[in-house]
């Protein structure tokens, strides 16, 4: 909530839209947790990507929405993003010399239900 406060604080249209991304990710999220069994684990990758400046907390939200489908969040690896083909800094915003740097770690959230 926090995250996209402070997106919605530049920009109305692109909170709006990492609003909907985070419920359909929700969504998602459930239909998962519905097909694994009592005893199962749920391992996602994720990224934790920047927009507006502002970096979105997906790891956290990925292990707090399993834990609202049941499951006990035990722990998130962080590790560097392996072979990055992105540049670790661009210019989002095409001002010359603002730079802002892109996601270098990936976030592997492990839950057990």
């Amino acid at each position: 909530d926090d995250a996209i406060s402070k997106i919605a604080q530049e920009d109305q249209k692109r909170a709006g839209e990492v609003m909907h991304f985070y419920h359909e990710y929700l969504q998602s999220m459930r239909n998962v947790a519905s097909t694994i069994v009592e005893g199962g684990y749920s391992c996602f990758v994720v990224g934790n990507r920047n927009v507006k400046g502002v970096q979105l907390p997906t790891d956290i939200f990925t292990a707090w929405a399993f834990e609202q489908c049941g499951f006990t969040h035990l722990v998130t690896y962080i590790r560097e993003i392996p072979n990055k083909r992105m540049p670790s800094m661009v210019s989002p915003t095409n001002i010359v010399g603002v730079k802002s740097s892109t996601m270098m770690n990936e976030y592997l959230v492990v839950c057990k239900k």
